[in-house]
């Protein structure tokens, strides 16, 4: 600042100014008909400073008229407790605040989208968002391990699935076989997508690898790896992103927990709903894929549907999703039912346990959950204790029972091969 016997502010203080500089001087704020300058004076007369001299002060610049709406552009960062936890999603306006803003790499937020155009408003979703450790931009394996050790201490979700990291695909197998174990507690399936740059050869090369580890069936590999979505920014622009196979896998699991479809049902058939485009494969390539139990996504009068439901090991989809559900009900009813129950005799226990077993099964029989117990003939029967059900008293510790049960699997018509004869009766 130049030297000068006055100093005219650009606006008036609102408070106090500070004023410095080398010199022995006084000062004096002054404002007259709105405008505002400093003089500076020495024993009582005006006064030059001989040196630079700095002035501060706080003032009220241009300010919004009442009324008008501003914008603000920020960058903000998410607190460390929205990272490597399970967050529930009950709505679609909520993963939208969770997850925005919608950009080209916001993998999460299209997530959302998808889910929310299989899901009812009667459904919910669960994510993890893996914490980038260092901070340096890029997700490392040790990154994706530890979200999911968070995910397993959650022990909630039935259907997993990795999107977009298919690299690090073998945390993800490793989650489903540790979590499948009887003493983890926590049965899962898991759905699997492929990059874009798979072929079919190579999807069942994967397959047959997968089948040769010899882990748990509660796998469904979906072979579809090309997508688009379309979707609307919060000012109304459209955006069409590429997607690959892990997000079809992402809406099929979806689809399978959507309460449109019961959960003993079968997904053959079911209409996938978030895509605008999905590739499709041509007779030979579906052929292969159904050699080796990939699942597939088919369009028929421009609807896509799931045309395929196995596991890798040839299980139906619909099997599995029986026996998770079966194993979490049957935990959570004898947990609730039994424990700290008292009894007179190891005999008097086991009819105890059996009747539960019994009661918590046809109850799932009454619910549609499960198929009746057929006889040789294919008949419905009742439950046999003698033949369905298993209880013994662990030898040498009265208070541990060991159980087990068989229960009849729903499954749903999938292949039908007819023929036919001319100008007489069938059954002829």
């Amino acid at each position: 600042m130049y030297c000068a016997r006055y100093v005219r502010l650009s606006s008036v203080p609102i408070d106090d100014i500070k004023v410095e500089g080398s010199d022995d001087f006084d000062y004096e704020l002054v404002i007259k008909n709105g405008i505002a300058y400093v003089q500076f004076t020495h024993s009582g007369v005006p006064y030059e400073p001989r040196f630079a001299v700095s002035l501060s002060y706080r003032a009220k610049t241009k300010q919004p008229k009442m009324g008008s709406t501003y914008y603000i552009t920020a960058i903000c960062v998410r607190p460390d407790s929205m990272y490597n936890t399970l967050i529930e999603v009950t709505s679609y306006s909520e993963g939208k605040d969770l997850l925005g803003p919608l950009e080209n790499n916001n993998d999460l937020y299209v997530a959302n989208e998808i889910a929310w155009r299989e899901l009812t408003s009667k459904d919910k979703y669960g994510y993890v968002q893996i914490k980038d450790s260092d901070g340096d931009g890029v997700i490392t394996d040790e990154d994706v391990r530890v979200a999911f050790e968070c995910l397993a201490k959650a022990k909630k979700g039935t259907d997993i699935v990795l999107v977009n990291q298919f690299d690090r695909i073998k945390y993800l197998l490793s989650y489903n076989e540790s979590q499948n174990d009887p003493f983890e507690g926590n049965e899962n399936k898991v759905w699997i997508g492929f990059p874009s740059n798979y072929g079919v050869e190579e999807i069942c090369a994967y397959s047959s690898s997968v089948r040769e580890m010899n882990l748990p069936n509660f796998k469904v590999l979906i072979a579809n790896n090309e997508a688009t979505i379309r979707m609307e920014t919060d000012d109304s622009l459209q955006l069409t992103k590429n997607l690959d196979g892990s997000f079809v896998a992402w809406s099929c699991a979806c689809a399978r927990r959507s309460t449109r479809l019961n959960f003993a049902s079968s997904i053959l058939r079911t209409p996938i709903r978030a895509f605008d485009t999905i590739k499709i494969f041509n007779i030979s390539e579906i052929l292969k894929l159904g050699t080796f139990n990939v699942t597939y996504l088919d369009n028929e009068n421009s609807v896509y549907l799931i045309s395929e439901d196995l596991t890798p090991d040839s299980t139906l989809e619909q099997i599995t999703e029986q026996q998770i559900y079966v194993t979490r009900y049957m935990r959570a009813r004898l947990n609730s039912e039994l424990p700290s129950t008292e009894y007179d005799s190891k005999s008097g226990a086991i009819l105890l346990i059996q009747s539960k077993l019994i009661s918590n099964l046809n109850t799932l029989i009454k619910e549609g959950k499960i198929s009746k117990y057929l006889d040789e003939n294919g008949a419905g029967r009742e439950i046999d204790a003698n033949k369905d059900i298993y209880v013994s008293v662990v030898e040498d510790n009265p208070t541990q029972f060991q159980f087990g049960y068989g229960f009849y699997t729903k499954k749903g018509i999938k292949h039908l091969f007819g023929s036919y004869v001319l100008d007489t009766e069938f059954n002829k």
